[in-house]
């Protein structure tokens, strides 16, 4: 079987806040001063434990030893030798004990202040004492630190999860965008006199931490708190906006509802942290209405029906979405009242195939589960795969069945093709039937003899350089990662691997929904057709095709002889993919804004080049009910028409609630 060689990444931890800058730092034994060190220790630990279990080759490359990572990024990465399952199997093991070590933060409001902090202006010894017991028991570091102290730090999570049921829709609103709003509520003296509750460690242990020290805050109040034991694939159905307030469970000003993460089982952690139990809601507020509330919850978890969606996502962006992406998930679960289940070999660890990459979803409705499945599609539409082959000499036959290339790969992989069936024959060369059944026979792509393993500092350098995981085969080179870091990495690939092949072919793979497949190739493929006369593709340098994937996800391949002509491809490309924003008007006044015959909304429409729709019902869980969307490259005509309609709507005299604005 052919090697190869597969080089990733390993997650950047962020700096610890400096302790000498905050009012209060928590006593935390479980991070070292030199968190680098601590991360690189341990990946070389697990990449020798790995390499023990698989037979495997690892390498772990260092860019600067002893070099700070505040200055520097993608420090580490791992290069992995061998056949094309064990690699992956690999990067599972060691990706699944590196945690993500990342910093959050809580405004604190001016009461909240009050209660922290004595006439002095220094932190209650009591209160010392509940945030180092939370440490104690969330693995998470926490400091208490002035607003004007935190801004060289970065910020990695929202702070709205977890609690987007709490008080009501305007207070929720306010608390999540406390700090990026306060210019416009005209609170400007209070945020330079604010302060901030910074939370450090991975991703489980800092939320833990975050919503504990919100119920103490609430505790200290005077309110009673009170723990639900749920099973977690219940909690975000049971409390998100799309199923709560219909359950008589949605939180009011007498009582919050707060939510542990969900997939905490998914997430790596470090072996010296205490565990954590993430199947419990927690609600505080008045002992009465506790009582109650907690009957309801009880009450719906066993009436509840379930609804299941199943929608296949590349497991690599899965990888992703656990690394990067968790904050999103769980905001996206808890807005459609749906929980996302993973495969299971992201808890073990275990021995997978790659190409299993189902992910089930779980909710309140039919309509929730297409809305999650919807969100899942477009986060998945933020990374994008790329593909050089080298030694293609006969381009006719390449380009003689559509899509060639991407089939061949499909076959290398061992998976069958949903459009074409295909079998190898004995002669070497791939025969294929055409949709009337008749066959049609083509030379496969020349396999050239490039010995993988003798290249694996010079990936591993671009990997650094690029954060882009890289596959390298005998024939070519895969590529994994952003939309503006793949082409960096095919550029500098194609540059030293020149010499294997005078005719280097590059293909770059996007994703998108596919309802919104007919928005970017335009009535009748106007759109597509115009980018292919931009970019200059015809039937012997390339093409762009759309290739569905799944019910639910398309392709956009795009692929030619030259690289400068496949990155204009796809940056042009995304130009057309859709930008949108949802808002609310008052229903009473759709009309007026549409117009008699529609001739007010058609003279928008063309004015800002722009898609709009009304609806009597809201899109989504906060009440907007009205769509825009309009390409990429015209977003700035998002806001335009929003302010438009809010103006009318002002000047008809209705006051719309700045909360309702836009998401």
């Amino acid at each position: 079987m052919d090697s190869h060689v597969l080089a990733f990444p390993i997650p950047d931890p962020s700096t610890p806040p400096p302790e000498e800058a905050s009012l209060y730092a928590s006593k935390c034994d479980y991070y070292e001063s030199d968190i680098y060190s601590q991360i690189r220790r341990l990946t070389e630990e697990k990449c020798i434990e790995t390499e023990k279990e698989l037979p495997v080759n690892i390498k772990l490359h260092v860019k600067h030893k002893g070099m700070s990572i505040s200055s520097s990024r993608n420090e580490l990465v791992v290069t992995v030798s061998g056949n094309y399952k064990n690699v992956y199997t690999a990067k599972i093991k060691i990706l699944q004990a590196i945690p993500k070590i990342l910093i959050s933060k809580l405004v604190l409001e001016e009461p909240l202040e009050n209660l922290l902090f004595d006439e002095d202006g220094y932190v209650y010894e009591d209160t010392m004492k509940h945030l180092d017991k939370i440490t104690e028991i969330t693995g998470a570091k926490i400091y208490i630190m002035h607003r004007s102290m935190c801004h060289d730090i970065d910020f990695q999570l929202r702070t709205d999860s977890g609690f987007s049921n709490r008080l009501n829709e305007q207070q929720s609103f306010y608390q999540r965008h406390l700090e990026s709003t306060r210019h416009e509520f005209s609170c400007q003296k209070n945020a330079e006199n604010s302060f901030f509750i910074v939370f450090y460690g991975d991703y489980c242990s800092v939320e833990h931490a975050r919503i504990r020290v919100l119920a103490l805050m609430d505790e200290i109040r005077g309110l009673s708190v009170v723990a639900i034991a749920t099973s977690v694939s219940f909690q975000p159905i049971l409390v998100g906006k799309a199923f709560s307030s219909t359950a008589g469970m949605k939180a009011t000003e007498s009582i919050n509802i707060y939510t542990l993460p969900f997939c905490s089982d998914s997430i790596p952690r470090l072996q010296t942290l205490p565990a954590l139990n993430s199947s419990k809601i927690i609600i505080t507020g008045e002992e009465e209405k506790l009582q109650r509330l907690e009957e309801a919850f009880y009450y719906a978890e066993e009436h509840l029906k379930l609804f299941t969606h199943v929608t296949e996502i590349s497991f690599v962006k899965l990888f992703e979405f656990l690394a990067y992406e968790m904050d999103e998930l769980r905001l996206i679960m808890e807005e459609n009242s749906s929980f996302i289940r993973f495969p299971e070999y992201f808890k073990e660890g275990g021995e997978t195939s790659p190409e299993n990459s189902k992910v089930k979803i779980y909710s309140s409705s039919i309509a929730n589960s297409e809305k999650t499945a919807l969100r899942l599609a477009k986060l998945a539409s933020k990374y994008v795969q790329g593909k050089t082959q080298f030694g293609v000499e006969d381009n006719e036959d390449f380009l003689r069945v559509a899509g060639s290339w991407r089939r061949a790969s499909t076959i290398e992989k061992g998976v069958s093709s949903s459009e074409l069936s295909s079998i190898v024959s004995s002669t070497g060369s791939i025969v294929e039937t055409n949709g009337i059944g008749e066959k049609m026979s083509f030379s496969p792509l020349k396999k050239l003899s490039i010995p993988p393993t003798e290249f694996v500092a010079q990936i591993a350098i671009i990997c650094m350089a690029s954060g882009v995981e890289m596959l390298l085969k005998t024939n070519g080179i895969e590529y994994f990662g952003q939309e503006n870091t793949v082409p960096i990495a095919m550029d500098k690939a194609s540059k030293i691997f020149y010499k294997f092949g005078q005719s280097q072919w590059h293909q770059i793979l996007l994703e998108a929904p596919t309802k919104d497949q007919d928005f970017i190739s335009g009535k009748k493929n106007g759109k597509l057709d115009k980018v292919k006369q931009q970019c200059r593709f015809n039937l012997k340098n390339g093409d762009i095709l759309f290739c569905p994937q799944s019910t639910s996800i398309f392709t956009v391949d795009i692929y030619s002889d030259e690289l400068e002509r496949v990155i204009k491809g796809m940056n042009t490309m995304l130009l057309e993919f859709p930008a949108e924003m949802h808002f609310y008007v008052p229903e009473e006044i759709h009309k007026k804004l549409i117009g008699f015959r529609g001739e007010q909304i058609q003279r928008v429409t063309k004015l800002y080049n722009s898609y709009i729709e009304f609806s009597t019902t809201p899109f989504d869980c906060y009440g907007h009910n009205v769509l825009i969307r309009t390409p990429s490259k015209f977003s700035e005509n998002l806001w335009a028409v929003r302010s438009l309609f809010i103006k009318t709507a002002e000047g008809l005299g209705y006051d719309i609630p700045k909360y309702l604005f836009a998401n």
